[in-house]
């Protein structure tokens, strides 16, 4: 079963395509790091056969013969360089056990298991034998050592340390490495006993971390080594143990150059967050905002130019440091000072460790733990699901996706009991994975209503099967940069359009009692697209109108309040019929054939006469707008008629006003019933 699910994880293109890019990356790092390291050794480590840290001069006959000769130790160095499994969190011995195992013997499933683990440990070592090779060799120049000696067979115990030092830091290069934390959390999830509780929980462990050892160790090159922390820690702690003779300065000079490389790795995160290049969390706290961004196209943890975005969490752990500089630079612009500054760093080292796929589950866990009914339920069902999909082949999912043309989701109806919705979510994330069965699926409705398209099919070939990270266009029209800049020139996050809800009340058109709907997964799809399409219809219209551009920012913030209530009202009207609703609503939608403006134009009326559009008052309208008044001329004239200010329109002050108008004689005799049927006198008759 193990076996099964750890391949069914294991077996897909991104797994390969992102341990090769993440070591790649790493290959930066280290090299930062020695270099640093050459420059502080020397004057630091007095002693050279202690030193480490050297420049290979790829130009000297001694350096390339130093090289070669640590090139050549490496076949007989590999087993103990490669370490610890990097996909198994078993003991060394224990792994060795299991690798000659042939669980499925001679089957198909045998041979994928052993063809996926053997290109894992080569794609390994591609990284593995470089940095062995680099590090004997520049160990071996710093401690003063030349190949004759070598040939000569002395100064073997500088020799041997130097060989030791480049195995450890091969190890630590591909995440390999056994470190006394790496060790504490790879041996969660490993209880052997016979207690029936302690088992559970182990297993329960295995299912939410099934892979641990590298997680600890990634976490433990870019939270500690390569960043601030570890520069502060090397300055202060490690020069304390150097001075008690606790620590060599070599090894000091080791910790204080990664950390150089991390506060170096650091600001350039803060400089492209100031430069808007790299993102965070898009919306920042507000989380409707987030999901109006994210709805645009806009990604967490991601590198965006202009309105092209891609995620680059992948990159860890080079994004941890990178990323934190990023909240730091943005917590400090945001007036967080310097101690909420460093709490914002440090959460995002912690978010970025959560956004990698091995670590994918417990980040799904804490997202939706708070919506859940029955929190210590939901962590049962959740784990348990999490370890049974475990064994549906990620490949699958892959090309299901690739198959697809729409973005799919899963969807429990409100009204469920939290067993049957779970249980029903689970069956959908295992249709995600297979092709086919995807399809069945509803599609992902953006906040305008649409399909959200999953790309051509060479996008979704390159996504599945290529792209370490995701790929994501922004949508960057006049609507999506008016709503984003009116909501943070207000700070009102109403201005965001909603998500369509899975359950709305509604009054029957022929009265009665207030009734509530949970809608089915099919009419859930219709009310989002009905919602997201009308409101997306009226407000960019009204964006590049000349009434909205006249309104203030307070005014356009009501009037985008009241776009939202007449598209909820019809998006309501699509799945239950006519419903009892405000009288303005109804007049919106009959505004174009009753008084000659669009839905969109009718709302800002109203938004700015109010109960004058309503009812009786709004007949008078009609009867003006019939004769040839335009609706602002015909409210201009009105609010004018009480000239003296005593609350009252005479016949006198009516036939004032209206003679300074420019309106036709037929016009004004149309304005002078309006006013009032009671006059009996009627001058333009």
């Amino acid at each position: 079963w193990n076996q099964w699910r750890y391949t069914s994880m294991l077996t897909n293109p991104t797994t390969h395509i992102r341990n090769i890019a993440g070591n790649s990356v790493f290959v930066l790092q280290r090299n930062l790091k020695n270099v640093i390291g050459s420059v502080f050794e020397p004057a630091a480590v007095k002693n050279k056969a202690e030193r480490t840290k050297s420049v290979l001069n790829p130009l000297s006959k001694a350096d390339t013969a130093l090289k070669d000769y640590a090139q050549s130790q490496y076949a007989a160095d590999q087993e103990s360089a490669m370490g610890m499994g990097k996909y198994s969190d078993r003991s060394k011995t224990m792994r060795e056990i299991q690798d000659k195992r042939k669980i499925w013997g001679k089957s198909p499933v045998q041979k994928i298991t052993d063809l996926n683990t053997g290109a894992l440990d080569a794609e390994d070592v591609w990284f593995n034998r470089p940095a062995y090779t680099q590090s004997f060799a520049e160990a071996l120049k710093a401690k003063g050592v030349s190949a004759e000696d070598i040939a000569n067979g002395t100064k073997t115990d500088i020799v041997e340390t130097a060989r030791a030092y480049a195995i450890k830091e091969a190890q630590k290069a591909t995440y390999r490495d056994s470190n006394e934390f790496s060790d504490w959390v790879s041996g969660i999830g490993k209880y052997h006993g016979e207690n029936k509780f302690a088992k559970s929980a182990s297993v329960a462990m295995d299912a939410e971390l099934p892979f641990r050892r590298t997680p600890a160790n990634i976490l433990a090159r870019g939270a500690f080594e390569y960043s601030p922390l570890g520069f502060a820690k090397a300055v202060t702690y490690d020069a304390v143990q150097v001075k008690r003779g606790k620590m060599d300065a070599s090894e000091m000079v080791d910790h204080l150059s990664s950390g150089l490389a991390g506060v170096g790795i650091f600001g350039l995160g803060a400089f492209l967050n100031a430069q808007q290049l790299l993102v965070l969390k898009p919306g920042g706290d507000d989380d409707k905002k987030e999901g109006f961004l994210k709805s645009l196209g806009a990604q967490d943890f991601s590198l965006q130019i202009g309105d092209k975005s891609y995620t680059v969490d992948w990159l860890s752990p080079f994004a941890m440091p990178l990323f934190a500089g990023a909240a730091m630079y943005q917590a400090w612009e945001n007036g967080g000072g310097f101690f909420g500054s460093f709490l914002s760093a440090s959460a995002s080292i912690t978010d970025a460790l959560l956004q990698t796929s091995m670590l994918s589950s417990i980040d799904d866990m804490l997202d939706n733990i708070s919506y859940a009914q029955s929190k210590p339920w939901y962590v049962v069902s959740r784990t348990l699901t999490s370890y049974l999909s475990q064994a549906v082949p990620t490949l699958g999912g892959k090309i299901a996706s690739a198959a697809d043309d729409t973005v799919r989701k899963a969807f429990t109806q409100s009204g469920e009991s939290e067993v049957v919705s779970d249980a029903d979510y689970f069956k959908q994330s295992i249709m995600k994975k297979i092709p086919g069965a995807r399809n069945q699926l509803q599609p992902m409705v953006d906040l305008w209503g649409n399909e959200k398209s999953n790309g051509d099919l060479a996008q979704r070939l390159i996504q599945s099967f290529a792209s370490p990270g995701y790929y994501s266009k922004i949508d960057t029209s006049s609507l999506a940069k008016e709503l984003t800049r009116l909501g943070d020139t207000l700070g009102n996050s109403t201005i965001y359009p909603s998500a369509a809800s899975k359950t709305f009340n509604y009054t029957p058109a022929d009265g009665g009692e207030s009734k509530s709907i949970n809608l089915t997964a099919d009419q859930y799809t219709k009310y989002a697209k009905s919602l997201g399409k009308t409101r997306y219809s009226l407000l960019n219209e009204a964006v590049s109108s000349d009434y909205y551009r006249s309104m203030s920012d307070t005014e356009k913030a009501d009037y985008i309040s009241s776009v939202y209530a007449y598209s909820n009202a019809m998006a309501k009207e699509s799945i239950v019929g006519h419903t009892s609703k405000d009288a303005w609503l109804d007049e919106a939608t009959a505004a174009k054939s009753t008084l000659g403006v669009s839905t969109a134009a009718y709302i800002a009326l109203h938004e700015k006469y109010g109960a004058s559009l309503v009812g009786t008052k709004l007949e008078k309208v009609k009867t003006a707008v019939a004769s040839g008044v335009p609706i602002d001329e015909y409210m201009s004239i009105k609010g004018s008629l009480d000239v003296n200010g005593n609350g009252s329109v005479s016949q006198s002050e009516a036939q004032t006003v209206l003679n300074k108008s420019d309106l036709s004689k037929q016009q004004k005799d149309v304005l002078w019933v309006a006013i009032s049927k009671a006059w009996k006198a009627n001058p333009y008759k």
